[in-house]
């Protein structure tokens, strides 16, 4: 009897062993279902080990995965939460949950998740790195980029093969103008790590901001002999060597290499082909097959933009012009903060803004500063001074929000905004902002800033529409990958310049003409000086011999000297623009 009793305990011991190895297994199979797409397998699967066993953490946590990858967040913050509860350990849990609460916008939430994977992450988990990654891109999306850097080196000095976290703090540096310092930063990353295609390639895109195209090509090329079907590569190689005219024998091996790779690659990437077989056909003066594929390019880009809508931005230029009227700038003049450092030059992209501010920052007492969205922040109060008073989706929008402001609050808008450049650049006598857009905040600058210097850069209206549909923007250009919506667009710009131009006093603003900077450069350049209130210098005139960097779509013509061959280049292609002339009929 006493022998029949002693082998119980052994039997429930093996039978648990043996349970404990049928759930991993099943829990294994799950898995694998999972990674190969068959994610009805996979739910069966978790749902199965669930059953067997609840308190399962890792089971939620790939459950959690599996509904993130689905679409269905909610379900996956609960599996993530549960997988926590079962096991508070669990730094990949917590992670994923953290990722969610950033994306949904839950931005003080997913901060704390974050910081505690930092905390109990343990030695060696590579989740720590992630975590100091996304908490990097956290900073980015709140507004507050100056804060991300350090998370993105931190996340480096765990992993410093991390290529997402480099790619981050390269974009960011570069945003916040510490170009040199995202350059040592990719040098840094290939010493640890080797010269991979992917670091490469990033490599060649920064020397390109620096002007030194040739050191481009020999890293592109590199790049192409380690994965010669990296599209990327290979694109923005055809796109350099295009506008360098060094395509010469190599133009149609290139191709032809990338329309055999189009047939390899998804819509998504394709776009970024078309772009480049755009600019090689048209270096062959072959401009039909060039335009034939410049729209595939443009049509696969809008289909990707679901939020912008013409009418929308229609509509906005009417409420400027209704909030600041003439009213608006006498209840509202002498106000503002008195400080001469901004220089503001805005306009249509691709209107000859890069280039004013090249001639501008050829100056010693002159800082560029590049495209900074800053002003922007401000005016609708998303930058961290006004968040108690910010644009909401349910409240009031810009302009709105200064309908009736109190006269302080448009001075500290002022003050905010030099003491950010000031940050920005430290020494400089003055600086130069160029952001395009800032044309929809000209008023409240003009208020804001008292004594800075507005420069509105003008073009012809289809040279500037085309140049702005012949170049790969992002999102944040929405109206350029369609003609009629560029010239919507158009259109709304001008009749708010023409508003600006009646309330303001005489002298507000500087206007220069792309065209007119083509005829006489030197002239239009010592109108820009002048009107700047600095003096002379005849380095202006070899503005294309700076080293700085340049990180817009004008990065190689501004390295070259003034030339008229943009200058009504739009004939080229009129036979395709016909939706476009006919938006622009009424002004041309």
């Amino acid at each position: 009897m006493d022998d029949k009793n002693n082998t119980k305990p052994t039997r429930n011991k093996a039978n648990a062993q043996n349970s404990a190895v049928d759930i991993r297994a099943l829990l294994n199979r799950a898995i694998a279902a999972h990674g190969a797409g068959n994610f009805q397998e996979a739910e069966a699967g978790y749902k199965t080990v669930l059953e067997k066993q609840p308190n399962n953490s890792e089971a939620y946590f790939h459950y959690g995965k599996l509904a993130a990858q689905c679409g269905d967040f909610d379900a996956a913050e609960q599996l993530f939460r549960v997988a926590i509860a079962n096991n508070q350990k669990n730094t990949a849990s917590w992670l994923e949950l953290g990722i969610i609460q950033r994306q949904k916008g839950d931005y003080e939430d997913a901060k704390k998740i974050f910081e505690k994977v930092i905390e109990i992450a343990p030695s060696g988990d590579l989740n720590k790195s992630v975590a100091l990654n996304n908490m990097g891109t956290l900073f980015v999306e709140m507004g507050m980029k100056n804060n991300a850097p350090q998370y993105y080196k931190q996340a480096l000095e765990i992993n410093s093969g991390y290529l997402s976290a480099v790619e981050n703090l390269i974009t960011t540096l570069d945003t916040l103008g510490h170009t040199y310092e995202a350059m040592s930063a990719i040098d840094k990353f290939i010493s640890d790590n080797g010269e991979s295609a992917k670091a490469l390639a990033m490599r060649a895109r920064h020397n390109s901001i620096f002007g030194k195209f040739v050191e481009a090509i020999a890293d592109y090329e590199k790049a192409l002999e380690i994965n010669p079907d990296d599209y990327v590569s290979r694109a923005e190689l055809l796109a350099i060597r295009c506008e360098m005219n060094e395509a010469g024998e190599h133009i149609n091996s290139e191709i032809s290499a990338l329309e055999k790779l189009l047939a390899d690659i998804d819509e998504d990437q394709q776009r970024i082909v078309y772009f480049s077989l755009f600019k090689a056909y048209s270096k062959k003066n072959e401009y039909d097959t060039a335009f034939k594929y410049l729209n595939k390019g443009n049509t696969i880009f809008r289909s990707t933009i679901k939020d912008y809508s013409a009418e929308n931005n229609v509509d906005l230029i009417e409420r400027i012009i209704k909030t600041f009227d003439g009213d608006w700038f006498k209840k509202n003049s002498n106000v503002g903060y008195e400080d001469t450092t901004p220089i503001l030059i805005f306009g249509m992209p691709r209107s000859g803004t890069t280039l004013t501010e090249r001639i501008l920052g050829s100056l010693q007492k002159v800082e560029p500063l590049g495209e900074l969205d800053f002003l922007r922040s401000l005016a609708e109060g998303r930058a961290p001074a006004y968040q108690n008073n910010k644009s909401t989706p349910d409240g009031p929008q810009y302009p709105e929000i200064w309908k009736d402001p109190e006269l302080e609050r448009i001075t500290e808008l002022g003050e905010r905004y030099v003491e950010y450049i000031h940050g920005r650049a430290p020494m400089a006598e003055h600086t130069v902002d160029k952001m395009p857009s800032n044309f929809i905040f000209v008023g409240l600058a003009f208020a804001a800033l008292p004594n800075a210097k507005l420069i509105h850069t003008t073009r012809d209206p289809v040279d500037t529409c085309l140049s702005c549909y012949e170049q790969r923007f992002t999102s944040a250009v929405p109206y350029s990958f369609d003609l009629v919506e560029i010239g919507k667009y158009y259109l709304s710009y001008r009749k708010l310049m023409d508003h600006w131009r009646s309330v303001l006093p005489d002298g507000a603003m500087l206007e220069i003409s792309y065209e007119d900077m083509v005829a006489d450069q030197e002239g239009q350049s010592r109108k820009m000086v002048d009107f700047c209130g600095l003096e002379w210098d005849d380095a202006c005139l070899s503005f294309y011999d700076s080293s700085s960097s340049v990180q817009t779509a004008s990065m190689i013509q501004v390295r070259k000297p003034v030339y008229s061959s943009s200058v009504g280049r739009w004939h080229r292609y009129e036979r395709h623009l016909g939706p476009l002339l006919d938006v622009l009929a009424p002004i041309l």
